[in-house]
């Protein structure tokens, strides 16, 4: 699909499964678990560009039981793929099928939707269940990609603004294994990064709440003080696990 302008398309990816061992000791005396992302998108872990999310460098999630947290797993292996390693270093805390994970790493069942970010690698919120010695993740919320092709050397910034009542940014909490949508904090994100490469093609990963949006998106890139677009979507429904993709200038999709 090629096609020029705003592009506005969900799409639901699905990741495999790993055979790898899930449990093991490691030399620390801690524990070693594995952990699955599927039906995702591409989000911090990062999306690569057949949408999916991956696992990065320093990421860890908490484990709760009854909501009090338990302990944090960082990642040991896998960077770069849906199923990394990862280890407790607290020897005292067993995990049971009864607990829940949450990432990114949090001293409680919730998730702050950030009002700015440095770094098109961002941190979307996904669940994980406890089941036959591993971890198995979604996602809690719905991604928005832009894609910008042809951008200028500069500092640019992302900015994703929704109408007046809606709110982008703020706590969530978990009910019932979702998020809700946040009720206080605003209602635009930006992403800012240095780009340092003239005719440079961009892609900006954010998550989203799950909820409608009746008038769509507004979704504006500026370089320094020069606006590269400004455009507004159609409306719709975000749905937790789906990525949307906006396209502006030229955009090649495969289908």
């Amino acid at each position: 699909l090629l096609y020029a302008g705003l592009l506005l398309l969900g799409m639901t990816v699905v990741t495999g499964c790993s055979n790898e061992e899930s449990l093991e000791q490691v030399a620390s005396n801690g524990k070693t678990y594995a952990a699955i992302i599927e039906n995702a998108t591409e989000a911090r872990t990062s999306v690569s560009d057949d949408y999916k999310v991956l696992w990065t460098e320093n990421d860890a999630f908490s484990v709760f039981d009854n909501g009090t947290k338990k302990a944090t797993l960082t990642l040991s292996d896998g960077e770069g793929t849906t199923s990394g390693k990862f280890t407790i270093v607290d020897s005292e805390v067993t995990i049971t099928e009864n607990m829940v994970a949450l990432f990114p790493a949090n001293e409680s069942l919730g998730y702050t939707f950030k009002a700015s970010y440095d770094s098109r690698e961002t941190d979307a919120p996904m669940l994980g269940t406890f089941e036959n010695g591993k971890f198995t993740f979604s996602l809690l919320t719905a991604m928005v990609r832009v894609v910008v092709t042809n951008v200028p050397a500069g500092d640019a910034t992302l900015t994703i603004t929704a109408d007046s009542n809606i709110k982008l940014t703020g706590d969530a909490t978990l009910n019932n294994n979702s998020l809700n949508a946040p009720t206080s904090g605003t209602n635009t994100v930006a992403v800012t990064i240095a780009n340092q490469t003239e005719g440079a093609t961009l892609t900006f990963d954010v998550p989203v709440p799950v909820q409608e949006y009746t008038n769509g998106l507004n979704v504006k890139l500026t370089v320094d003080s020069d606006e590269e677009f400004d455009k507004t979507t159609n409306g719709f429904t975000a749905e937790a696990g789906k990525i949307y993709v906006f396209g502006a200038k030229t955009v090649a999709i495969d289908t």
